[in-house]
């Protein structure tokens, strides 16, 4: 899968391509609320896209959503 990522980047050209990704600061509560939500939204573009007969091409949709809880530490040890 990361193979056919990297190779599309030759392939298709930008504006066939939509990548996105922020990287922000979360309390413990946010970060739960922002799950459910993540989980939420893919379960419903999921249902919405599950059309096997139209469908003609081969998309990846990929929903990645991490702590770095480590350089969480590191970083607000470092500011206080």
């Amino acid at each position: 899968m990361g193979t056919l990522a990297i190779e599309a980047l030759d392939r298709f050209p930008k504006h066939e391509r939509n990548i996105t990704s922020s990287t922000v600061f979360l309390s413990e509560s946010a970060y739960s609320t922002v799950c459910k939500r993540v989980d939420e939204f893919r379960d419903e573009l999921l249902t919405m896209l599950i059309h096997p007969a139209q469908a003609n091409e081969f998309t990846s949709l990929i929903f990645k959503f991490s702590r770095y809880r480590e350089h969480s530490r590191k970083r607000r040890s470092n500011h206080v």
